[in-house]
């Protein structure tokens, strides 16, 4: 299941251990498959 919609930053050399950081965004829509379970669960 692909969880991002577009890639926002990307580094080889960033990150916590300096090994990459890449950072992603998803648009979140009422008919994503895994979002009716969530809100089922916060129930």
């Amino acid at each position: 299941m692909l969880m991002m919609d577009r890639i926002v930053k990307m580094t080889e050399d960033g990150g916590t251990f300096g090994k990459g950081y890449i950072e992603a965004e998803l648009d979140i829509h009422p008919d994503l498959p895994f979002l009716a379970a969530i809100l089922l669960a916060i129930r």
